[in-house]
């Protein structure tokens, strides 16, 4: 799923609504990225239907491919 699909997967709805958010406390246990940055996701949440959606921040992300092993060389 991306963040810029303009139709909600579930309800087919198209209001959504973001906010930036860090990961603290147990977010940062569960994607421990970085130790200086802040690490940060995008919670998209439907306006249809309430689905949530969390998705790393470009910055997250740039850490993630550095620090995690891809799927693909396993």
């Amino acid at each position: 799923m991306d963040i810029n699909e303009s139709k909600c997967r579930h309800c087919g709805s198209q209001e959504f609504y973001t906010k930036d958010v860090s990961f603290g406390g147990t977010f940062h246990q569960l994607l421990p990225v970085g130790l200086f940055g802040a690490d940060a996701a995008r919670v998209r949440v439907c306006g249809g239907c309430g689905l949530i959606e969390w998705f790393a921040t470009r910055e997250t992300m740039e850490r993630i491919k550095v620090k995690f092993k891809a799927e693909s060389e396993s």
